[in-house]
This record gives C-alpha cells, sequence and structure tokens, in this order.
C-alpha cells in the first residue's frame, strides 16, 4: 500500500469507530452518513490499487461496481451495500424530516465494516510497491 491508501484506510477505520459511537448515542443520521463515509474512503483506496483515482462520489461508486465488483474481485453484495448506503446518507444529511432508524444505522455499520475488511483483505494480497 502506498501512503495515499494508508491514510484513507485509517480514516475508514476512524469512521468507523464513530459511527458506532454515534448510533449508540441515538444520533441515527450522523452514524448512517458516516458509515457511508467508511465505504467511501475503502473504496477510494481500493480504486488506486488499480490505478484509478476518483472524488466524485458517484464516481466512486461506479468505478467500484466495474472494476472490483463486476469481475468478480470483490463480492457484489459489497457495491449493493455502497450504494444503499450513499442514498441513505444523503438523506441523513439534507432531508429536513430523516426517518432512517437505528436499525437502519446498524446495518450500515456492519456494511461498511465488511467493505473495509473486504478492501483490507484484498490490498494486502497485493505485491508491495
Amino acid at each position: 500500500m502506498i501512503a495515499e491508501q494508508i491514510a484513507l484506510i485509517r480514516k475508514a477505520d476512524e469512521g468507523l469507530r464513530a459511527a458506532r459511537l454515534l448510533v449508540g448515542q441515538g444520533f441515527v443520521n450522523a452514524a448512517v452518513s458516516e458509515a457511508y463515509y467508511v465505504m467511501f474512503n475503502a473504496a477510494k483506496a481500493l480504486l488506486i490499487e488499480a490505478g484509478l483515482r476518483r472524488h466524485k462520489h458517484s464516481s466512486v461508486i461506479a468505478a467500484v461496481g466495474e472494476h472490483f465488483a463486476k469481475p468478480g474481485l470483490i463480492p457484489t453484495d459489497l457495491h449493493r451495500w455502497m450504494i444503499a448506503a450513499e442514498k441513505d446518507r444523503l438523506t441523513a444529511d439534507y432531508a429536513a424530516s430523516g426517518e432512517l432508524t437505528a436499525e437502519a444505522a446498524q446495518q450500515h455499520i456492519g456494511h461498511a465494516e465488511a467493505l473495509l475488511e473486504q478492501v483490507r483483505s484484498y490490498l494486502s494480497k497485493q505485491p508491495i510497491r
């Protein structure tokens, strides 16, 4: 891994811890948003491995689908979970009255953890650069 990937994984780790604390304290919208950003940062680290640098949310998600999920390098569920998390993140961050539940936040946190672990596993198997 290069320094940028390490930084993104660390940021994702911190976000995962924050999401757990937030949902535990009843901050459901903030927890959903944070869980999505765990996925987003882990995905950016993954894309760097393929020589891809994307910054727009839609571009990151699309590239993960095209370059990793579709060819079977990561489970397709992870890509679908990221799409769902972004949708709920938009609700959490921008909707005047969010209807997100603690259960939904817990599910996104679990999915974020699974994606982060998959990215870690994938990156650990790559040759050192």
